[in-house]
């Protein structure tokens, strides 16, 4: 773990990526126009377990006041990220780098600035995918399976022999499969049902 200060230590692993820095900060700000896949890619890379990414989600739907602030830290080889506004705040849940690069990206426009903050934390438990129902955007459906997009990401579910949803998030080789019509939705399912998924909290996680 470095225990180089925050800012000297992003400076120098995203030398070449424009940031911005305020007087009695420590935190390592990146602008919008600055940032794009290889930008995040390079965040993620360098990003430190002690420190927190953060970001606002204005696609997220209204609660209290618009949007959602995002944190994320660090947690084993993905990452943990929680949302929250005025009065309210979400559990945290694992994400992949691809997914959260999917998720940051699809904040854009809209997005200002992408912060990296200094802090102590300790990350120790594992969440499943979990969304509320308003962050749902149906994209197609095939029998009992609706396809949504929600952050940037694809989200499948279905009922498997039981009366409880189940969550899939499409991992990179089905999303761009998907994306470029190489892979319907049919054919995604049938590799899943055929694929050892692991069902952890009534959610089912592809390894």
């Amino acid at each position: 773990m470095s225990s180089t200060h925050p800012l000297e230590y992003y400076k120098t692993e995203l030398a070449d990526i424009p940031y911005m820095a305020y007087e009695g900060s420590n935190a390592y700000f990146i602008p919008a126009e600055a940032i794009n896949k290889r930008v995040v890619e390079r965040v993620l890379e360098a990003f430190r377990p002690q420190d927190e990414i953060r970001f606002f989600d204005n696609n997220h739907f209204q609660i209290s006041d618009p949007g959602a602030h995002v944190t994320v830290h660090k947690f084993k080889d993905s990452f943990v990220y929680s949302l929250a506004n005025y009065g309210w705040s979400s559990r945290g849940q694992t994400i992949t780098d691809f997914h959260l690069i999917r998720y940051i990206l699809k904040s854009l426009p809209e997005l200002k600035e992408l912060c990296i903050y200094p802090l102590n934390v300790d990350i120790t438990r594992e969440r499943t995918h979990f969304y509320h129902e308003k962050q749902l955007t149906l994209v197609e459906t095939y029998l009992s399976v609706s396809l949504y997009e929600v952050n940037g990401s694809y989200l499948l579910r279905d009922i498997f022999y039981s009366d409880e949803y189940f969550n899939v998030l499409l991992n990179q080789i089905q999303t761009t499969a998907y994306e470029n019509r190489a892979a319907g939705l049919p054919k995604i399912i049938r590799e899943l049902l055929n694929e050892p998924l692991e069902l952890v909290d009534n959610h089912i996680i592809i390894k």
